[in-house]
């Protein structure tokens, strides 16, 4: 299961929403939605987004917190592929040039700048 789909799942059974009845307005098959939250299927950020949409408009959600900008990040997370080709080419470089010299950082050394990506996201958010 994905962070995003772990997350979701958690929090469409606190506000006693069935799978069936989410992807029913979501326009989705209960299926397609289940392998979404497994991570069997794409997560693109227009569902991402649709889904976040779809749980803030429950009424649990109007006297419970809702952290938007928290779920997007977990939704890219969640992700196991990027279309480089839509990047600008700087950009695509240093994405090639950070996924080759990845593998060669320690677990503790990727511990440390997955925190500080994070770090710098969310102040790239607020």
């Amino acid at each position: 299961m994905t962070p995003f789909g772990r997350e979701i799942r958690k929090l469409r059974i606190d506000a006693d929403v069935t799978m069936g009845e989410m992807a029913k307005q979501l326009g989705k098959k209960p299926s397609y939605m289940s392998a979404v939250e497994l991570g069997d299927k794409p997560l693109s950020d227009d569902l991402a987004r649709s889904i976040i949409g779809y749980l803030k408009s429950l009424p649990y959600f109007k006297h419970h917190r809702l952290d938007e900008r928290y779920l997007m990040r977990l939704a890219d997370r969640s992700r196991n592929t990027i279309n480089v080709q839509e990047l600008p080419e700087r950009t695509r470089e240093n994405v090639a040039a950070f996924a080759r010299r990845l593998p060669e950082l320690t677990k503790s050394k990727q511990a440390i700048l997955n925190q500080r990506l994070e770090e710098i996201l969310s102040e790239a958010e607020g």
